[in-house]
Order: structure tokens, then C-alpha cells, then sequence
């Protein structure tokens, strides 16, 4: 029997076979089952240059339940066995360097580890299991509750058992941002592309399938740079934007443009070019329509205000309606970019607007926040529309005009809010108006609304960056735990022990290992979600 060294041992070899790889992660009944295993623990006695190789395989033929890396060294035979009842080889690894306690933890504490409440393993599958839900709640469901909670609005007195209301959807400002739109990298650039797009693609996707419209409007700013680009660019752009918002099934909704500042420039400040260029890819920007017994009056207010070789058209338009008493059978609804002057006395937009209280009346280089007030004036004294329905300020607004409707007894106007979470209201959202006017109708409403919020696109990247945090920190924790408790620890300080578990790459290994296979989850659910988004539920 050897006599206990003098000095403690200072360090650890381990040897091993090929072979012990595909039994350690079994744990120790595995090693048991194989008498062949080649398994060898040199101990190095320092000083002294004493060095005892122990088999692991005869220390199991013996029964010896536990090995206690950090413990004070006992009398062990010349096998490596103690010779006490309890079977146990004591190991002093005190001054064990840092690279040899990774070494010692990886082979022996696998072979003895004793799991306590959840492992390692299980810790990752359920935060695998977490993104999973968070990434499919975010990316689908939570789109198709923003379509569940909206549907067509309609009036208690309106009979559609006989006639069916006409449905139309408005939205404005898709605005689809590019390369001028953010003084961004453009790494950042692209990635606000790509986000922007595919909020605006799972939205459209979802008007279409859940919205039986008859029509659908877009009021202006289809891009946010449509009237700086060049032909090429903006026919990529054009390519872009018909792509986002492209019809799906084998019936095509008519869809119909109004212009945007950001389409054409505004006043005396209108770029030609791109008056042209988007008068021959969508037509004219003054006409009206004949919908659900409604005339529908698109109006470009960008060149109303401007000289009078600009604003010649649509001043010409807006005259022709002041003779006609058509509007008497066919209730006039106006559509524009920019909103009409209101007064402060009337300007309160109500609770849905997201940022104050009301349309601050501002203008500057290529944007007016609202009409001046005697254009606003001569058009609803000549059009008397009995509703107003605009766009361009992002937000929504609904306020009350003491001038226009059918018999001059004022009107309203509601302001859509933006398609797009990218500029600048938390909850983006779009219009949808239902017209009744069936030529027997005893209703006097002949037209109601109903405004629509979008997802909180924000909200869910904030969600995603806690579940990101949640997710670290827990690994950093659960990683530690992990290493602290399948050990027995050495007589040392909490703080000596916490420091050579977290220097150690054992530790970084196993965190960043968690880190890369829930990572590995999350972006194939995010993947298979953009795949089948266009699946409805």
C-alpha cells in the first residue's frame, strides 16, 4: 500500500481510447458494461516526481459509485482503489491548472455526472420550444388577429337581404423606402427593406383573403423616392412595389392610384418627369368613378394650389362639378393625397390618432401637411362631397367640415393612416368604407366606415430582443449551475470556484453551443413562416 504523498497532487492527465467516446455520455452504467474500456487518470505528485497511473475500468470492476475530483487525497492501493469500505479514490486537484480542470470536467465528470432537476439538454429544448411559439405568434398569428378584429361596417337600417352594400378599401403611403429614404449603412438599408416589404406583403396578402372588397384605393406615395429617381431606378422600384402588391386568385379586385407628393412633388415644386411618368404607368390623377350608386372624386391636390399653368387641370376638374346636381342621387365622395385646411376650433382628430391631438399645419421643401384654406374652400363648395378621405399625414384623423355634402350641411373627413410601420406611428392600418344606396332605400346614411389597425411591427421586435436576452442569460446561468453542481467542489472560495467555471472555454463552449442550436431553431421557423405565410389559417 502506497503511503499518502507528502505533497498534494498538482495536476491530471487523461488517456483514453477511441472507444470511451461513445460510452461516457451514457453515464456511468454504460462504462460498466464494458470491460474493455481504456480509460487512465495519470496523477503527477508535485515535487516529488511521483506519478500513479489508475485504470477507470478496474475502479468499476470494483464498484466504486463516485469519483470526487476535489476532495483531500485518501490511502489508495497500488490499483488506484481505496481501501476503505466506501470504495472511494480521493483526488487533492486544488492547484489543478485551469486547462486540466476543462480536461478533468469533460471525460470523468461525464462518466459520474448526477443530474439534478433539469439538464442541459432539456434547458435547450425548452428555449428552443419558446422561440418556436414567440417566432409563430410574431410572424403569422399575430397578422391574422389584426384581420379577425376588423370586418365590414354596417348600418342597422341598411336591408341586404335585398342589396348588398359595395365594399372598398382604402390604404396610403406604402411608401416603399430605398437607398435616400435613411442616412443608414447599407447593410441597415436592406434589412429595413426586406422588414418593411414583408410587413406590407403579409398585410396585403391578408386584405385579400379575409376582405371581399369590390375596390381598392391607394392614395398616393406609392414610393418615398418616386419623384427623385431616375427612369431605370424607378421602373425597379415600380417592378418592387407591383410585386408587393400583387393580386392573388383568378378574380382581379380593381385597384385605383391617387398622386403623392413623394410621387410628383407638390406646387410650383412638381418635378414634370415624374408627373408624366406616373400619369402613363397609372393614368390620370383627376377623374371620377361610379361605385355602389357613389361618385367617387379623385382629386390632385398637390397642383390645386400651385400657378396657374400647374393647377389649370384640376381647377378645370373641380369647376365642372359646380353645375351639376347629380350629387343629389349619387352622394359624392372625395379622395386626396393631402387633407384639407381645418380650423383649430375643428381640428381635435379624436382617440384613434397616435401622435397629439390634431394635423399641425406646416409646409416646406416638397410637402404641405394640409390644403391652403381657399383652395379647401372652393372644393368643397363645388364638389359638395358628403365625405372626405385622405392621406399623407401617417396618422389617422377624423374631423368634421362645416362646408360640403349634398345640401351644404358640412361633412367629414377621415385621414387614413400609413400601410407602412417605418414611417413613424407605432400601428400603421388602413380604411374600409361600405356604400349603400339602393335607389329604394329608406336610409339616409348611405355610407359608413371602419378604420383598421395594423400589428405593432416595434413591439415585436422589442419582444424578440427580451426573448433574446431571457435566452442568454439563461444559458449563462443554467451553463454555470450545470458545472457547479455535477461536481463536488473543492474547499475553496465561492468566488475563486465562480471564476475558474466562467474563464474556463468548457463553459463559453457550452453557452455559445446553446446559444447556436436555438439559433438554428429560430431562423427555420422564421424561414418556414415566410414560406407559408400566404397559407391561411
Amino acid at each position: 500500500m502506497d503511503p499518502q504523498p507528502t505533497e498534494p497532487y498538482s495536476s491530471i492527465r487523461i488517456s483514453h481510447s477511441g472507444k470511451i467516446n461513445s460510452y461516457v455520455s451514457h453515464g456511468l452504467e454504460s462504462l460498466k458494461r464494458t470491460e474493455s474500456t481504456r480509460s487512465y487518470i495519470t496523477l503527477i505528485g508535485e515535487g516529488k516526481g511521483v506519478t500513479k497511473t489508475i485504470s477507470v475500468a478496474e475502479i468499476i470492476k470494483r464498484k466504486v459509485e463516485r469519483i470526487y475530483q476535489y476532495n483531500e487525497i485518501g490511502n489508495v492501493d497500488e490499483d488506484g482503489v481505496g481501501t476503505k469500505s466506501g470504495m472511494y479514490m480521493k483526488i487533492y486537484l486544488s492547484l489543478m491548472p485551469v486547462k486540466e480542470l476543462e480536461m478533468a470536467l469533460g471525460i470523468i465528470n461525464n462518466a459520474t455526472r448526477r443530474h439534478s432537476g433539469l439538464d442541459w439538454n432539456s434547458t435547450v429544448t425548452i428555449i428552443q420550444l419558446c422561440w418556436v411559439c414567440a417566432i409563430v405568434f410574431g410572424e403569422v398569428l399575430v397578422f391574422h388577429m389584426a384581420a379577425w378584429n376588423c370586418g365590414w361596417p354596417e348600418i342597422s337600417e341598411w336591408n341586404t337581404n335585398t342589396a348588398k352594400p359595395f365594399h372598398m378599401t382604402i390604404i396610403t403611403d406604402p411608401q416603399l423606402i430605398d437607398e435616400n429614404s435613411y442616412n443608414r449603412a447599407r447593410v441597415m438599408t436592406r434589412l429595413t427593406e426586406f422588414y418593411s416589404d414583408n410587413y406590407m406583403r403579409k398585410n396585403w396578402k391578408n386584405l385579400l383573403h379575409y376582405f371581399d372588397s369590390d375596390a381598392i384605393m391607394i392614395l398616393g406615395d406609392l414610393l418615398d423616392s418616386g419623384r427623385e429617381l431616375d427612369d431605370k431606378r424607378w421602373s425597379e422600384e415600380h417592378i418592387r412595389f407591383n410585386n408587393l402588391f400583387q393580386m392573388a386568385g383568378k378574380s382581379r379586385v380593381p385597384v385605383y392610384y391617387a398622386v403623392g407628393n413623394h410621387d410628383i412633388g407638390i406646387g410650383d415644386t412638381i418635378v414634370p418627369a415624374a408627373n408624366k411618368r406616373f400619369r402613363d404607368v397609372y393614368g390620370k390623377v383627376n377623374y371620377e368613378l361610379s361605385l355602389g350608386n357613389h361618385t367617387i372624386v379623385v382629386l390632385d391636390t398637390l397642383s390645386f394650389g400651385a400657378s396657374d399653368e400647374i393647377s389649370k387641370e384640376a381647377r378645370e376638374f373641380v369647376k365642372g362639378f359646380e353645375n351639376r346636381t347629380d350629387h343629389t342621387h349619387s352622394p359624392r365622395i372625395l379622395m386626396t393625397h393631402v387633407p384639407l385646411f381645418r380650423g383649430l376650433a375643428t381640428a381635435d382628430c379624436g382617440p384613434f390618432r397616435q401622435r397629439g391631438n390634431m394635423i399641425p399645419y406646416m409646409y416646406g421643401y416638397q410637402y404641405q401637411t394640409m390644403m391652403y384654406p381657399e383652395p379647401t374652400e372652393t372644393i368643397l363648395d363645388s364638389i359638395k362631397p358628403v365625405l372626405t378621405i385622405s392621406g399623407d399625414d401617417h396618422d389617422f384623423c377624423e374631423i368634421y367640415h362645416e362646408k360640403g355634402g349634398s345640401n351644404g350641411e358640412g361633412s367629414f373627413e377621415v385621414t387614413v393612416p400609413t400601410y407602412s410601420f417605418t414611417m413613424g406611428v407605432r400601428k400603421p392600418g388602413f380604411l374600409l368604407l361600405s356604400l349603400y344606396n339602393p335607389t329604394n332605400s329608406s336610409s339616409s346614411a348611405t355610407f359608413t366606415y371602419r378604420l383598421c389597425f395594423l400589428p405593432d411591427q416595434l413591439q415585436i421586435f422589442i419582444f424578440y430582443g427580451f426573448l433574446l436576452s431571457f435566452t442568454i442569460i439563461t444559458f449563462l446561468a443554467c451553463a454555470y449551475y450545470d458545472m457547479r453542481t455535477q461536481t463536488a467542489l473543492p474547499p475553496l472560495s465561492k468566488d475563486i470556484v465562480a471564476n475558474r467555471i466562467i474563464t474556463s472555454s468548457s463553459y463559453w463552449h457550452l453557452v455559445r453551443s446553446g446559444i447556436l442550436r436555438v439559433g438554428a431553431y429560430a431562423i427555420s421557423t422564421y424561414i418556414f413562416c415566410l414560406i407559408l405565410f400566404p397559407i391561411a389559417i
